[in-house]
């Protein structure tokens, strides 16, 4: 599903703007389904765009308490951009 460039600049702003987090160090991602179920993950506040393809709201069910937690226990996609992210149809929650 595509977005507007608005909403994809905004989705932009908030990625590289961790201090502007709610939920700091995570932002809670989405990928909206066309055919199918939405998907959920996030990112951690690292500076990278990599996505933990995971909810969020699991982590402490998990035991995650950490980055390197995170890293070692949930599968992660690493993109090469925030644009990528985007593209692949990955949006701020």
């Amino acid at each position: 599903m595509e977005i507007d460039e608005k909403e994809r600049q905004e989705c932009l702003k908030m990625m590289r703007d961790p201090g502007s987090w709610g939920l700091w160090p995570i932002l809670p991602m989405k990928k909206l389904g066309e055919h199918g179920p939405n998907m959920f993950g996030f990112m951690l506040a690292t500076g990278k765009p990599k996505l933990y393809l995971r909810n969020f709201l699991d982590l402490q069910d998990i035991g995650i308490q950490t980055a390197k937690e995170a890293d070692e226990k949930i599968r992660a996609k690493e993109y090469a951009s925030f644009e990528a992210m985007i593209d692949d149809g990955w949006i701020v929650d």
